[in-house]
Formats: structure tokens, C-alpha cells, sequence
């Protein structure tokens, strides 16, 4: 398998799942700021244009990042993430983006920045 990365949040979703069912695969990258993602080599793997996508070992294409996930989930030998953590990697994800990109989490919510922060600290927040 091979995951076809890019930088933004849906990508570092899949990284993080990897990373917490313990599993590592190859690493393509797609340079978004020179729209790779948009060019004909990307679009005949995935026609949207979105990252990331995940290539099979049959050569098909996973596309979305839910199904890239449960897919993962699946072929896993670790816990089962999907149905009791797989939305706090998608929150995590979306919060620390927003704030990366002038949308930061209001600090008055204490208990989703306490969350937020104990989520930062697990070691699959880096992938």
C-alpha cells in the first residue's frame, strides 16, 4: 500500500489513524501549492483531485478519507479505532488546521481545549 500525502488536514487524518493502529505504509507526496493534485498523472488515480488517496496492493484507489480509514481499521490487527475514537482524530485534525489557517478554537471552551490538548500529546499527533 501507499499513501499519496499532501499537506492539510484530510491527509494528516489518515497519518494519525496509521500511526494509532500502528501500521506505517509508503509515503507519496503531491505538491498541492504547484497544483499537482490537479495534474494528469494525480487525476488518473483519483479524479477528484483531493488528497490523500490510498493506493491497494491490487493498484486501486481508496479516495475518501473515511473509507481510507475504515478500510485500515479493517485489515488492522490492532483495536478496532472506528466507533469509539476514529471522530477524535477527525476533530483533532480539523481544529489544529483552523488554527494554522486563522481559525483557532475559542479559549474559553476549556474542556475541548483540555481534550484538545491530551489528544496533541499521544505520539500519532506528530505523523
Amino acid at each position: 500500500m501507499k499513501l499519496i500525502n499532501s499537506m492539510g488536514p484530510n491527509p494528516k487524518v489518515v497519518r494519525m489513524f496509521l500511526a494509532e493502529l500502528g501500521m506505517s505504509v509508503d509515503l507519496e507526496e503531491v505538491d498541492l501549492m504547484k497544483a499537482e493534485n490537479r495534474g494528469e498523472a494525480y487525476l488518473a488515480k483519483n479524479s477528484s483531485g483531493t488528497t490523500p488517496a490510498l493506493e491497494l496492493d491490487d493498484g486501486s484507489y481508496l479516495c475518501e478519507i473515511v473509507a481510507i480509514c475504515e478500510y485500515l481499521d479493517e485489515i488492522s490487527d490492532a483495536s478496532s479505532l472506528i466507533g469509539n475514537t476514529a471522530a477524535d482524530v477527525l476533530l483533532f485534525c480539523f481544529l489544529e488546521f483552523g488554527a494554522q489557517v486563522g481559525q483557532p478554537m475559542n479559549e474559553d471552551n476549556k474542556n475541548i481545549t483540555a481534550w484538545f490538548d491530551r489528544v496533541k500529546s499521544r505520539s500519532s499527533a506528530t505523523a
